[in-house]
């Protein structure tokens, strides 16, 4: 038996982290992930509901899902509840609606993190970090960390995906 509908848009990996990080990044303490094959335990000897686009053992594996574990990693630690949101440390390039950037610093401001939707100059107010504070960008696909450099503190995304900046402290 055939799930999906197909004039139904589906909810893909990028709308996942979109909205896991926007959520906890504006001050969510955290968020649960499920697709609707998952939640009803989608199988041939079942009638399906809402369109599930597969079966429930097949769901478990979807790039969504496998990729909010990069999420758990990066805000997880010793400093979790010293986090808050700070939209002040985004002083040019925040966007709007869904589009939204979000950041998050700790009280200390040993640590912080901006959410980028979509790629475009970003540029940031570091008074609030430590000084001396490294930058990263963070791939919420693959959990992976590169340097990030900045002109006049304004950063650009490597690529044209969603990203998350992130400052760290010694």
């Amino acid at each position: 038996m055939e799930y999906k509908d197909l004039s139904i848009p589906v909810f893909g990996a990028y709308h996942v982290r979109r909205a896991c990080y926007q959520s906890v990044f504006a001050g969510g303490c955290g968020v649960t992930y499920g697709c609707h094959a998952i939640w009803q335990m989608a199988q041939p000897m079942f009638e399906p509901v809402n369109y599930p686009i597969g079966y429930w053992h097949q769901s478990m594996q979807l790039p969504g899902a496998v990729q909010l574990v990069h999420l758990r990693d990066l805000v997880s630690g010793p400093e979790y509840f010293d986090r808050m949101a700070d939209q002040s440390l985004i002083l040019a390039g925040l966007g709007d609606g869904a589009d939204t950037a979000r950041a998050w610093r700790t009280a200390s401001g040993k640590r912080a993190a901006i959410y980028l939707p979509s790629p475009r100059p970003l540029k940031v107010d570091r008074s609030q970090l430590q000084a001396g504070a490294r930058s990263y960008w963070f791939d919420p696909r693959t959990g992976s960390r590169s340097d990030a450099t900045s002109i006049d503190e304004t950063f650009n995304a490597p690529t044209a995906e969603d990203w998350v900046l992130l400052f760290e402290a010694d």
